[in-house]
């Protein structure tokens, strides 16, 4: 049981800069954004502190905060791998560019570690209610 609290704090820090870094994206693409397209732009900005709060779910262990995460998550990954997906069927797509791909891999990425931060919480609060 000891080294499921190490593993699940130690993807829990990982989740937390992971959301961190993703927060200061959005707002500074948001407000980048808000030049150009202000439903998106504003969209965005409002994001980033959601995204925050429902990080402190990694610590609290609200299991609806961590499935709002995952969702969150799950959706972006989706929306862009599917996005990616038809800008390549139809070849408007430049295939240079690996940044899109590498941001697609790190979406993927986080939705993993977020099912498995998921699972690991769910297995310690079984073990700590069995224990009890």
């Amino acid at each position: 049981m000891r080294n499921t609290i190490k593993l699940r704090a130690g993807v829990g820090l990982l989740l937390n800069v992971v959301d961190v870094i993703v927060a200061l994206g959005l707002l500074l693409g948001g407000w980048n954004a808000t030049r150009s397209h202000e439903l998106t732009g504003y969209a965005c900005l409002l994001l980033a502190p959601g995204l925050l709060y429902l990080s402190s779910g990694v610590w609290t262990r609200q299991r609806w905060k961590l499935v709002g995460r995952l969702v969150l998550y799950g959706v972006a990954f989706l929306a862009l791998a599917v996005s990616a997906t038809v800008l390549l069927i139809v070849r408007a797509f430049p295939s240079a560019s690996i940044a899109i791909y590498l941001l697609i891999g790190l979406l993927f990425l986080a939705v993993l570690l977020s099912v498995f931060h998921l699972i690991l919480s769910k297995r310690e609060g079984a073990e700590i209610s069995t224990v009890s």
